[in-house]
């Protein structure tokens, strides 16, 4: 428990600076390993990080009960896979223990390596389709796989944690939603905490670049022999090659090669979650009171039935109708478009004066990034060797040419 990093003296001292004044901070003898801060007007204690951890753990003493009188203690996330000794409660101490958000992980004691991992993990067929994704993608472009852990350059560093921000509201904006990671008050504590958590080794940037370019980022947290995934994204411009699928792959084997336990995808549902996982578990919220102070148990019962309805109506979808609400500020949602491609041989039909040659395709305003990656996936034809020229004559047409081989690709549709 003392190397979670969620109880690590920078990771309070961080939250405090940016959530609550230092003076309403409390530590209690008879809770282990948690400080707390109080709400203004109730007698109610809640843990420092509040739902910004990703896993706690606590430890009762014989001084808890003493502690306790009158009050109410409200620790959030607490998985199941963590010890937690509350067992042997005096009569004095209530507990409610509230089911919030289903966790998963993966252990990785039953594995060697990356391949037992694929194997006992998925069926043949879906383990060539990655197998296919990850040699596409990374002969297609020059790939590199850093994680950052330990040591980094902190100009490197906020130049990284400038391209996560911008992947993600690229991505949050595509799928029209809120996303609170997003919101600059918690950015920025994310962002002043990661780093000398990295140093110390207690969080980590995993990179895959496309070059220079950052194209996936995640930040973790880690606790001893658990890789804990907190924030992740990856440019969705690259979807063709199943980049997230790859990230995943690329974290895995670094964990896997340096005897890590555990890779813990932390809280929430995502189908890609359950796919990966080999242990879903549940992060509750545990509520501690004093069973002799009315007050006390009535403040500890409320928030008990009120968050077993904010789960209820989670479990119901509400959640994603509320985050589209949040989506404000007169953003518009990023339509990504379908398209349907044609590719035929190049005749020599097209006179080369209506050839424009576009320098950076990647970034290029007139050609579609969807046709590019496609046209690279299916023909597995690196990225630096690809010359592209735009058909002033002809609408929505590109010539690609990759040494004498010419190929002419027309947009036929877009939905």
């Amino acid at each position: 428990m003392k190397t979670n990093p969620f109880i690590s003296s920078i990771f309070v001292e961080k939250w405090i600076k940016h959530f609550i004044p230092e003076d309403l901070v409390y530590q209690f003898r008879g809770v282990e390993h948690v400080s707390f801060y109080k709400k203004k007007l109730l007698p109610l204690y809640v843990n420092l990080g509040r739902n910004l951890t990703k896993g706690l753990s606590y430890n009762l003493t014989l001084d808890t009960a003493d502690m306790l009188k009158g009050k109410v203690f409200l620790i959030y996330d607490i998985p199941t896979y963590f010890n937690t000794n509350t067992l042997q409660l005096p009569e004095s101490i209530g507990l409610h223990k509230v089911e919030q958000y289903p966790g998963f992980l993966i252990d990785l004691e039953k594995f060697e390596d990356i391949t037992s991992y694929l194997q006992a993990t998925f069926s043949k067929s879906s383990r060539y389709k990655l197998k296919k994704y990850w040699k596409r993608f990374e002969t297609c472009f020059e790939v590199k796989y850093t994680m950052y852990w330990g040591e980094m350059n902190p100009e490197q560093f906020n130049y990284i944690f400038d391209c996560f921000y911008e992947l993600l509201q690229k991505r949050f904006k595509e799928k029209a939603e809120y996303n609170n990671n997003l919101d600059l008050k918690e950015w920025n504590f994310y962002k002043e905490v990661a780093y000398p958590l990295i140093l110390e080794e207690k969080a980590s940037l995993f990179v895959i670049y496309n070059a220079t370019k950052p194209i996936a980022i995640t930040l973790n947290f880690l606790d001893k022999e658990i890789l804990i995934d907190a924030i992740t994204v990856f440019d969705t411009d690259y979807a063709k090659f199943h980049l997230g699928s790859i990230n995943i792959i690329k974290q895995i084997e670094w964990c896997l090669e340096r005897n890590f336990k555990t890779f813990d995808f932390s809280k929430g549902f995502f189908d890609y979650k359950e796919r990966w996982s080999t242990l879903r578990y549940s992060f509750n919220y545990h509520i501690l009171y004093d069973t002799t102070s009315l007050v006390s148990k009535g403040i500890a019962n409320s928030l008990s039935q009120y968050y077993k309805l904010k789960k209820e109506l989670r479990d119901r979808g509400l959640n994603r109708l509320f985050h589209s609400l949040r989506f404000k500020n007169g953003q518009k949602k990023s339509v990504r478009s379908k398209m349907l491609f044609d590719y035929v041989q190049y005749n020599k039909t097209i006179d080369l004066a209506q050839l424009i040659r576009i320098g950076n395709p990647i970034t290029s305003t007139t050609l579609p990034v969807s046709l590019l990656f496609d046209f690279l996936y299916l023909n597995q034809i690196k990225y630096e060797e690809l010359e592209v020229f735009e058909v002033v004559s002809k609408k929505n047409q590109f010539l690609f040419q990759v040494g004498d081989k010419k190929v002419l690709a027309t947009i036929n549709n877009v939905a």
